[in-house]
């Protein structure tokens, strides 16, 4: 057959005792074109003014110059494009692989295995993609090892620390938003590096690709514990250039905490919750969202419908994630100042956030008007109001759960607060993108892919703006619609052709949140 419209394969059955598996040399185009589209960004990358990648003295092994240089446009333009074509092919690839498994070719674990290391490799060479916050972390290690309180201070409170030179102003005195644990660790490396801040940004990114290799690793057990494909779970999960590239290649410590909150995930579903609870709440001591699977398997502990029960569940589960929290405190010897501080993202303001967007549209409106409210009150009212909308979505989805869909309803609650809070980050998505991936039905097959392929458009330079006007145009689009099936003068057949787009808007979206439930709507 030929696969990828590229060239031919031939794929070869083998039997072996677990069932039908194909050799990993049958399996080879897709690792190749994944592999080579990797192999681009890299070299698009190394380019000295390269927009994708931190240029400051000191930020990389390669691509970075000691001093700055004068760009070439030619060379600047064919880099920039480098780097959009790999994107672009790895993207082509790991949707042509999703398609390959769900038409039931059978390809082994190891060919995917290697189809992983083979993408991310070549990432892992290029400098932190799409962000700097790596150097954040490295910087709050620094102050860890050093004996500064991060829950109190900044990073400039290192002084003329070399860790301070590459991170970005707009966070030199933003507190650490982060649980005891993961600054713990953070604060290790650095020592174990003997201070150096590269080496620092090394360790931290190794460590984000360990969070990312957890999460595949249980994904497939997920799918399994719930009779679904264990290798489209895999897919999803590690090829997906999300991960890829917001979690591994960026080196965000979010990648820690999905990878723990998967691992506990599975083991709840296995029949461990005790050490899903403290996996679950190592997870929250990285990130505070992971306390969302906390909450629902501590309601779900005994798999018992009463509800005096469930809560009896949940509370244990409170009683362990407290007793977590408190022995990292000791190990760590960091306080309790990071509740306080997760506020701290809620700095940035980017209108592809739905609270911001409709605070800019008050704003504008409140102008007209002449009613004198500042835009940050806007801003402050409809985070708020989504922050709320988002708790009662989690509530109402944690008192219908059980065990077939505890996963689905994590990973929906997990979207709802990421979407319905105060800011959208592309690594922000795969909190609850992930956690849905490691139950794939179709419509979280196919959503994942778009949501995911939609964020990787965020995080490019400019993306933040063109995702913006596509919202706005789906907004505008969907009142469109709505004024031509209420208005009286608007011609039947128009107002039949929009109550008909309506109504298949709504029947997709009931099936995405699971309140309509068939075989494959999860």
């Amino acid at each position: 057959m030929r696969l990828m419209g590229l060239s031919p394969v031939t794929w070869r059955v083998e039997r072996t005792g677990d069932g039908e598996t194909v050799t990993t040399g049958k399996f080879i185009e897709p690792i190749v074109i994944g592999s080579f589209g990797s192999v681009l960004v890299l070299v698009g990358s190394l380019q000295h003014n390269s927009p994708f990648t931190s240029k400051i003295p000191g930020s990389w092994y390669l691509g970075v110059p000691s001093t700055p240089l004068p760009g070439n446009s030619l060379v600047e333009f064919l880099s920039r494009w480098l780097v959009y074509v790999g994107v672009a092919l790895i993207c082509y690839v790991w949707v042509k692989v999703i398609r390959l498994i769900r038409q039931g070719r059978a390809i082994s674990p190891r060919a995917l295995w290697v189809a992983f290391w083979a993408w991310v490799i070549p990432l892992m060479i290029a400098g932190p993609l799409f962000s700097r916050d790596v150097y954040s972390y490295a910087a709050q290690g620094e102050m860890v090892a050093t004996g500064i309180d991060p829950y109190s201070y900044g990073p400039i409170a290192l002084g003329k620390d070399p860790f301070l030179a590459t991170v970005d102003p707009f966070w030199g005195r933003a507190k650490a938003p982060y649980g005891p644990f993961f600054l713990w660790i953070d604060g290790l490396i650095v020592k174990v590096v003997g201070h150096n801040p590269l080496t620092t940004v090394l360790g931290l990114r190794i460590l984000a690709l360990a969070g990312a290799v957890l999460a595949a690793k249980f994904a497939p057990r997920i799918a399994a514990s719930l009779g679904k494909s264990p290798n489209l779970a895999f897919v999803l999960v590690a090829l997906n250039p999300l991960v890829l590239f917001h979690l591994i290649s960026s080196g965000h410590n979010d990648s820690i905490m999905i990878g723990l909150m998967i691992a506990a995930i599975a083991y709840y579903l296995e029949g461990k919750p005790i050490l899903a609870i403290i996996l679950a709440a190592l997870g929250a001591a990285v990130k505070a969202p992971a306390i969302v699977a906390i909450g629902f398997i501590g309601y779900n502990w005994t798999g018992a419908t009463r509800f005096s029960k469930r809560v009896r569940g949940a509370v244990i589960a409170i009683v362990i994630t407290a007793a977590v929290f408190v022995a990292l405190k000791y190990i760590s010897g960091l306080g309790w100042g990071w509740l306080l501080a997760l506020s701290t993202p809620g700095a940035v303001v980017n209108s592809v956030a739905p609270t911001a967007a409709l605070a800019e549209i008050a704003d504008a409106i409140s102008g007209l008007l002449g009613l004198g409210i500042h835009f940050s009150t806007w801003v402050a009212v409809f985070r708020l109001v989504g922050l709320l909308a988002a708790g009662l979505i989690g509530a109402g989805l944690l008192l219908t759960s059980e065990r077939r869909n505890i996963v689905r309803f994590i990973g929906i609650t997990l979207v709802a607060v990421v979407v319905l809070g105060p800011v959208i980050q592309p690594w922000y998505l795969a909190w609850g993108l992930v956690v849905l991936a490691c139950a794939p039905g179709k419509l979280t097959t196919w959503g994942t892919v778009v949501i995911s392929i939609g964020a990787i458009v965020l995080g490019i330079p400019g993306g933040p703006s063109i995702v913006s006007w596509i919202l706005y145009f789906t907004l505008a689009l969907v009142v469109l619609l709505i004024v031509a099936t209420k208005v009286p003068k608007i011609p039947p057949s128009i107002r039949q052709v929009g109550n008909r787009i309506i109504d298949d808007a709504v029947y997709r979206v009931v099936h995405a949140v699971g309140l309509y439930r068939d075989a494959d709507s999860n």
